[in-house]
């Protein structure tokens, strides 16, 4: 079988049809009768065939000439108009009913193929338009394989002509067109024009095959650069590019999109006009291809203005440029078009939807605050755009979303005009929102309900701000909302808009105990006892939930809403007005108090201390018959304990305490722990009360209290009986700090004790002794004996550790003895100083020779012992060292007078040299006294 054909024969081929020739083929075929014969002629197209005309084409068939009337030839040439009217969109709908009325299919002659194209096409009418033309192609190609023979040309031609096309080159639907186009360039003088048309031609054919399209656009390619400046080229330019645009399309909807670029950007090259540009562009943003989109926009977006689908896309393109600005205004053209035209293509439904989706995204995009819009009234106008849109999408939960962002945000702005601008509409929104919605916007909402109701107590619109609160008490059971509510109308004393619902919440929220404590505070005002209960009630839950608590920080927590509980219950008892039956209740209110301040002493001391006094006033007000002293001083003490701080109520406590001898001893210890305390001088007692509290020290033996006590009685009043007691009490303590130091292991600390003993005897002896003369006698005494108990610590310090040797050898004596000139000149002055006071006593003479003695002064130490013999004729200690030095001085006569004068010389002489042995002796106690004989 040869390979050629005619091109005749092609399904493929057609006779090309402008828009109005087609009009006049419809028209011609709409107009014949019913039963007319229809012929078809290349040149004309469909014609009607007479009976006499219907002859003759027969016999010129039989002659071998075309027959115009060919049934076979007929019907493919109706197959190829169908198709090639809905390829180029030229079939309407008005069209396709009308041919299909024309026509009866009912009748046995009609062409089964022809019967099943417009079957097809009735049936994919409201499909996809390739969908329809890939049918049309298979019923076409069927129709030419299957009749083959009958549509080849006629005898003469056949004779004359060889056939067009090679087979073997026809591989897709539309070849020939390309075939053809070749054929065209290899005349001996290329016919450009024609192969261009071919090339249209066969794009028309819409057979969206990938490798016929890329066979295609090559070939277009081709011709198109090698014959560039020909022109028939430069003549078809807008052609051309409007072929490359649909090559671009057409790749794109094969998932071609680096071939579509390639297309693309040969329009670009060839300098398109602006009508070009809005093609490629549309096309663009047809297929959303963002990467070469942005540049078209602002042309796109004027031009089709009254688009309001391609305004969607332009919005969305630019969304995806993130030029918001832009996005919104194409938005916005979009719904005013809408608003504005009856849109066929789009039913009332759809273009309500499609509304409610623009108003919806502008609305998000000035909630989110996208970059490029205006934030200032950013707010004011999502709720604009997004009320629209729930009016238009009643109840949408994404829409109703937004709204209340938006809301929200107006109220963050601008809170001092939100109420007068948007209550009612957001009041309805909250009303209208599902559950889900409001329990999801919690928070935000809480927070603007509160604010706002509060912005109009403030204002004094209490029907306001209760219409607030109502609302937010029928859309949310959250307790946080129900908490920060009645704080809010207590804090403004307004209850309309609790009063119905406290004993629901107090049902509904009864295990909540901050709940609990705010109905109590409501009733703390409506009716004191029975907020008693509701306080209870929270401190019941409070202290179990204190025992499952193991964070610090929430125990701590617990205890201090514990605290403020119990406090707010002995508030409300210390309000207890005192009638004729009735008292103010001191002690329950002072133990709920006192466990409030156990819990957190910070916070409610104050309060207790100042019910301590009150209690305590309360008591001495009372009847002679009912009055009880110690109850209200246990109240000042616990008052005093509590926060240690000064008062008159101190005072009062000191004169009762001071009013009964039994409390004398609380009286001492109240005084002895305020002056443990920075603020003790500022606390002034009457000179009597310091005078009795003396006397309390002193039986104590709290010796130290009561000379303070002494002191400042005397101060406050220099009478001679706080006198008399006050050197008396100093003279005591002098004796036992002698005592102590007696007893004192280091000659340091004896000197040290001592020392304080005399400038506290000095002190008062300097002081005199007007009106007390008889003390004089013993502060002199005290003063002489403190001063020789120094002298000995002195002389503790340079004693001998080895007498006999040092003693017998003045090379060694006098070394020692200089290490210790201060302890020695320090003895001295010791003495020297109690012989002011007691001036004829003799031991201090003899003494004080005694170291004068050690010292080789003998002249000073001859003097002392002439002394000490004089006051004591009869001490043979003092005679037998006086002879001693009248001995050393050569004085022989002396010596013999004062040695003659001691009795029993024999005996005495081994007291005296035990005596002398050991008394300058360290660490050596003396068995003989040598002041006593």
């Amino acid at each position: 079988m040869t390979p050629f054909v005619y091109v005749q024969s092609r399904p493929d081929f057609f006779r090309p049809l402008q828009k109005d020739e087609y009009e006049q083929q419809v028209a011609r075929l709409l107009t014949l009768p019913a039963q007319a014969c229809i012929g078809f002629s290349e040149k004309e197209g469909f014609i009607h065939l007479s009976l006499v005309d219907k002859v003759i084409e027969i016999v010129k068939g039989l002659l071998g000439f075309e027959d115009k009337g060919h049934s076979k030839r007929v019907d493919a040439e109706w197959l190829k108009f169908l198709y090639y009217s809905e390829a180029h969109g030229f079939l309407t709908e008005t069209h396709l009913d009308s041919l299909r009325n024309r026509f009866s299919f009912g009748d046995q002659t009609a062409s089964p193929a022809i019967r099943r194209a417009f079957e097809e096409m009735a049936r994919t009418r409201h499909g996809n338009n390739q969908d329809r033309l890939s049918r049309l192609r298979v019923i076409l190609i069927d129709f030419h394989a299957q009749q083959a023979h009958y549509l080849q040309p006629n005898l003469w031609k056949r004779l004359l002509q060889k056939p067009d096309l090679d087979t073997r080159q026809l591989i897709h639907f539309g070849d020939t067109s390309l075939v053809l186009a070749q054929q065209a360039l290899l005349l001996p003088q290329p016919n450009v024009q024609l192969a261009l048309k071919h090339l249209l031609e066969a794009q028309k054919v819409k057979n969206l095959n990938p490798e016929f399209q890329r066979t295609l656009a090559l070939q277009f390619k081709q011709l198109v650069e090698t014959h560039r400046n020909d022109n028939a080229i430069s003549g078809y330019r807008i052609a051309i590019q409007q072929a490359w645009i649909e090559f671009a399309r057409v790749a794109y909807a094969n998932n071609r999109q680096i071939e579509a670029h390639e297309y693309a950007a040969y329009v670009l090259e060839s300098n398109p006009s602006e009508e070009i540009q809005n093609l490629l562009g549309g096309l663009f943003l047809s297929v959303s291809d963002f990467g070469k989109l942005e540049p078209f926009l602002p042309a796109l977006q004027q031009a089709y203005a009254q688009h309001a689908n391609l305004q969607v896309k332009i919005g969305k393109a630019y969304w995806h440029y993130q030029r918001f600005a832009e996005g919104v205004v194409a938005y916005q053209t979009a719904i005013r078009v809408l608003e504005q035209q009856d849109l066929s293509i789009l039913t009332e439904a759809d273009a309500s939807s499609l509304q409610a989706d623009l108003h919806t995204e502008i609305g998000k995009a000035y909630v989110q605050r996208l970059e490029g819009l205006n934030n200032n009234d950013s707010p004011s106008k999502a709720i604009s755009h997004l009320s629209q849109a729930n009016q238009l999408k009643r109840d949408q939960a994404s829409v109703q979303s937004f709204l209340l962002d938006a809301y929200h945000q107006q109220w963050q702005a601008h809170p001092e005009t939100f109420t007068a601008r948007y209550r009612e509409e957001w009041l309805q929104t909250l009303q209208t929102s599902s559950p889900e919605l409001i329990h999801e916007k919690r928070e935000s909402i809480i927070g603007m309900l509160l604010a706002c109701s509060e912005q109009a107590f403030a204002r004094h619109d209490n029907h306001i701000a209760n219409e607030y609160l109502e609302t937010g008490s029928e859309l949310l059971e959250d307790s946080s909302f129900v908490l920060q509510t009645l704080e809010l109308t207590l804090k403004y004393n307004d209850f309309e808009a609790v009063n119905d619902l406290i004993e629901i919440w107090e049902e509904t929220h009864y295990s909540n105990p901050f709940i609990q404590e705010r109905i109590g505070d409501v009733y703390s005002i409506i009716n004191r006892n029975q907020a008693i209960s509701f306080y209870q009630k929270a401190i019941d839950l409070f202290e179990g939930k204190l025992q499952r608590i193991n964070d610090v920080q929430e125990e701590a927590n617990c205890k201090n809403y514990l605290a403020g509980l119990q406090a707010k219950i002995g508030r409300i008892q210390l309000e207890t007005i005192p009638g004729f039956f009735t008292q103010v209740p001191y002690d329950n209110a002072i133990t709920r108090l006192e466990t409030a301040v156990s819990f957190n002493a910070s916070g409610h001391t104050q309060t207790l201390f100042e019910t301590y006094l009150a209690a305590a006033r309360a008591e001495q007000e009372k009847s002679f018959l009912s009055y009880d002293r110690a109850k209200a001083a246990n109240y000042y003490a616990r008052a005093f304990r509590l926060t240690q701080q000064n008062g008159p109520y101190l005072n009062e406590l000191m004169a009762l305490y001071l009013s009964h001898r039994s409390d004398y001893v609380q009286a001492a210890v109240l005084f002895s722990d305020i002056q443990k305390l920075p603020w003790a001088n500022e606390f002034q007692l009457s000179d009597v009360q310091l005078h009795q509290l003396a006397h309390q020290f002193i039986a104590s033996n709290q010796d130290e209290m009561a000379l303070v006590c002494l002191e400042k009685a005397h101060t406050k009043q220099p009478l001679d009986v706080y006198k008399r007691d006050l050197y008396q009490l100093i003279h005591k303590q002098a004796k036992e700090l002698q005592e102590k130091a007696a007893i004192s292991p280091t000659s340091a600390e004896k000197i040290q004790l001592l020392r304080t003993a005399i400038n506290m005897l000095k002190k008062q002896f300097d002081d005199g002794f007007t009106q007390i003369e008889t003390l004089e006698t013993n502060y002199r005494k005290a003063l002489s004996s403190a001063f020789r108990q120094m002298a000995h610590a002195f002389m503790e310090m340079f004693a001998l550790d080895e007498p006999e040797k040092i003693l017998s050898r003045k090379s060694l004596l006098k070394p020692h003895l200089g290490k210790f000139q201060e302890e020695i000149k320090n003895a001295i002055n010791s003495y020297t100083s109690a012989l002011q006071y007691t001036p004829e006593d003799p031991s201090l003479y003899f003494e004080r020779g005694m170291i004068y003695d050690l010292t080789l002064d003998l002249d000073e130490a001859l003097q002392d012992y002439r002394c000490a013999v004089q006051y004591n004729r009869h001490n043979p200690f003092y005679r037998k060292r006086l002879a001693f030095i009248y001995g050393v001085l050569a004085k022989t006569d002396k010596m013999e007078e004062h040695n003659k004068k001691v009795k029993a010389p024999t005996a005495f002489d081994h007291t005296y040299q035990c005596w002398f042995d050991d008394y300058f002796v360290k660490n050596k106690s003396q068995q003989i006294n040598p002041h006593t004989l």
